[in-house]
This record gives C-alpha cells, structure tokens and sequence, in this order.
C-alpha cells in the first residue's frame, strides 16, 4: 500500500511538473515574439536614422530582416490589431519601394511603422 500510494504521488508530481514545463514553453514563446517585435521597432528606428542622415545603403540593411519578422509576428499581432496586420506587409513593401524613390516618405512611414508596433507592444506586453 505504501509503494502504491508514493507513485500516486509521484504521478501527481509528474503531472504537475508536464503543467509547470507548458506554462514555461508559454511563456518562453511570448518572450521570443516579444524580442522580435522591440527587435522590428529597432530596425525601423536604424533605418528611419540612417534615412535621416542620407544613408540609404544603411536604411537597406537596416531592414534586411524585417521580412521575416513580420511573418512571424503576423499572427500575434491580429489578436490585437488586426488592421495593421492586415495591412503590415504591404506598408513595408511600400516603404522599401520608396527608399531610393522618396525617402522623406519612407522615413516617415517607418516612424508610423515603429509607433504602431510599440502600441501593439504596449497591448500585448504590458504589465
């Protein structure tokens, strides 16, 4: 009987700790996009700053991964703003489209860019 009841109670612990590893994987997972995101806004601002100072090759690169970013985040951000998620991937093509064509545009539409994502930030990661 004594053995019988140390493996409920080990049982029981296992299951506890399988529960304790989701809510971590959960949380993990949150903080990965949240990195990703604040890592996006700091792309668009280094881009918006090499804009600023005529730097177009730099504002490029800036935004290398940027792409790959907003796929990823795509997702997280509808559950917010579904709007700009919608809209996301043609505004960034727009901006790159304008870099060499209109960059006073393209700055200003990655400071847009940066603003709404940090209010994307702000509903998701608050405390």
């Amino acid at each position: 009987m004594k053995l019988s009841g140390s493996l409920a109670t080990a049982n029981n612990d296992i299951a506890a700790l399988e529960s304790d590893i989701e809510a971590l994987q959960s949380d993990l997972e949150m903080t990965e996009m949240h990195l990703l995101l604040l890592h996006t806004v700091n792309d668009f601002n280094t881009a918006n700053l090499a804009l600023s100072n005529g730097d177009i090759s730099g504002a490029k690169v800036a935004l290398l991964s940027v792409p790959k970013r907003i796929e990823a985040l795509l997702p997280l951000i509808e559950t917010v703003d579904a709007p700009l998620a919608k809209n996301l991937e043609n505004r960034f093509k727009m901006i790159q489209d304008n870099l060499e064509t209109d960059p006073q545009t393209a700055q200003f539409d990655l400071g847009l860019l940066a603003k709404s994502l940090l209010n994307v930030e702000t509903l998701l990661f608050a405390p």
